[in-house]
């Protein structure tokens, strides 16, 4: 975004990867309601979000703590994408 500071644009960036994160663990942990096509968006958020910490932040101050947060996303969508194709079965 125009004219937003290093530590905004962190903060919009994180705030972002939370969503994701927040709505790929609620289905996993067997939330109800969810649709394909929502599961399959979610898993879209996640994994554009990790591209997006791992462009951004995989280097320099704080790289290993945000490595660690992008393994932790991209294990969710893995386990995401089992769990829907099991649903889809």
């Amino acid at each position: 975004m125009q004219n937003e500071n290093p530590s905004e644009e962190r903060s919009r960036v994180m705030r972002s990867f939370d969503a994701a994160t927040n709505f790929v663990h609620a289905f996993l942990a067997g939330g109800r309601g969810y649709t394909s096509a929502d599961i399959e968006a979610g898993i879209r958020r996640l994994k554009e979000a990790c591209d997006v910490m791992e462009q951004k932040y995989g280097e320099g101050k704080n790289a290993e703590f945000t490595k660690t947060l992008i393994s932790q996303g991209r294990v969710a969508v893995k386990e995401a994408q089992i769990a829907l194709a099991e649903r889809q079965k």
